[in-house]
């Protein structure tokens, strides 16, 4: 009895330690997956960086992880920058239906004048330059208008300064559950205080000025005059049974930007106005969605459907001097029923006149672009190539040499 007592005893203390021990091996498994998930993302973005330098953007913040939305802080103030219209040019959009509204000259430190962006800068003659190119932007104003590819002076909002919290990785949300921050502070400017600077831009760049080479975030903030706009850029990923779509869309004939019309790009590329960001509630996804219903005509109700939204890069577009964030949205499969029954072509205020959804790997990414070759915008080659990193697909343009063959396959 007693052997049958302690026989009874050992095999249950077998069954317990057997337990913990492959609860263990689990965990050890796991962290091991997500170790070697990190250095194939981490090795997947440094191939794709070398190739973002030809598209003339870089990255400011590459995570190899994400910033969860609550971690992303849009702070507010009551600074602006305006350049108002020339005087005596008003006269020639006086045909608008909607009455142009431009704004009186204002700097950053409330001033009617620009010696204080003098100050800051550098550029001793940025005063004479703002002169010049008002006109400048000015008669480019009005062409577009007469084009009918603009019918207002709309709000926009530029960066006025940018920080970045702890970075964390993948890791440290798993173990630690800590995840990383960003804080975005912003002025209040107009689409045409945008021409101008976007025009002296150019031509600083034209004379090799030190603008057109800064990097690190400290020199773009000493310049942080002309960067009067922020953009995020979005692509929508559908879950399916075959696996995921992402979804890119066609910009739209009617646009006002001559080189994003018609062609491919990320399904929300969208500027972030002051009415976003002055709000109490404002947070970034407030942004994401309104931006969703601009380019394809969805309404709130479609958030029923979003597994998650991500956040990845902060990027300075230096073609324009620009910043911006890389995104992501998934739904699930539900969702695909709604999206390709939507025609975006069908309504004329849409920024989108087509989506299609492809399959998210690498064979039917590289077909979609060779069919397509030189009908992607540069932001969009950009973001798929951040965002693919991401989901561990490399880019159909990069080679995959057999180093990195053999190491994929041993972790994958």
């Amino acid at each position: 009895m007693d052997n049958l007592l302690e026989i009874i005893i050992l095999a249950n203390l077998v069954v317990i330690l057997g337990y913990f021990a492959d609860k263990g091996a689990e965990k050890v498994y796991n962290f091991l997956k997500k170790h070697y998930r990190q250095i194939r993302i981490k090795d997947i973005i440094g191939r794709v960086e070398d190739n973002n330098k030809n598209l003339k953007i870089h990255s400011l913040d590459r995570l190899e992880d994400f910033y969860e939305p609550e971690n992303i802080y849009i702070l507010k103030n009551r600074k602006k920058l305006f350049v108002d219209f020339p005087k005596d040019l008003k006269g020639q959009l006086a045909s608008s239906e909607i009455p142009m509204v431009f704004r009186q000259d204002i700097s950053l430190d409330e001033s009617s004048g620009f010696k204080d962006l003098e100050e800051e800068t550098g550029i001793e003659n940025l005063s004479q330059l703002i002169e010049k190119h008002r006109r400048i932007a000015a008669n480019l104003f009005i062409d577009k208008f007469k084009k009918g590819l603009i019918s207002s002076n709309i709000l926009r909002s530029g960066i006025l300064d940018f920080d970045f919290g702890p970075r964390y990785d993948s890791y440290d949300r798993w173990v630690l559950g800590v995840s990383s921050r960003l804080n975005l502070e912003f002025f209040k400017t107009d689409y045409f205080t945008n021409m101008v600077f976007k025009s002296i831009y150019q031509e600083l760049c034209r004379k090799n000025h030190p603008i057109s080479k800064v990097k690190d975030p400290s020199s773009i903030k000493k310049y942080r005059t002309f960067l009067t706009s922020f953009r995020i850029n979005t692509f929508l990923i559908v879950n399916s049974r075959r696996g995921d779509k992402i979804v890119f869309g066609k910009g739209s004939r009617n646009s006002k930007y001559p080189k994003d019309k018609c062609k491919w790009r990320t399904t929300m590329d969208k500027f972030l106005m002051p009415t976003e960001h002055h709000r109490n509630n404002m947070s970034i996804l407030n942004y994401l969605y309104r931006g969703l219903d601009e380019h394809l005509g969805l309404k709130k109700n479609y958030q029923d459907y979003v597994m998650e939204e991500k956040f990845y890069d902060l990027f300075l577009d230096r073609e324009n001097f620009e910043l911006g964030i890389t995104s992501t949205i998934k739904f699930n499969r539900k969702f695909s029923n709604i999206l390709t029954g939507k025609d975006p072509s069908e309504a004329s205020n849409l920024k989108l006149d087509e989506v299609r959804l492809v399959p998210f790997n690498r064979k039917a990414l590289g077909e979609f672009m060779r069919e397509n070759k030189d009908k992607l915008t540069t932001s969009c080659l950009y973001a798929l190539n951040m965002v693919s990193a991401r989901n561990l697909i490399l880019p159909p343009e990069i080679s995959l040499n057999r180093e990195a063959n053999e190491l994929y396959y041993f972790i994958g």
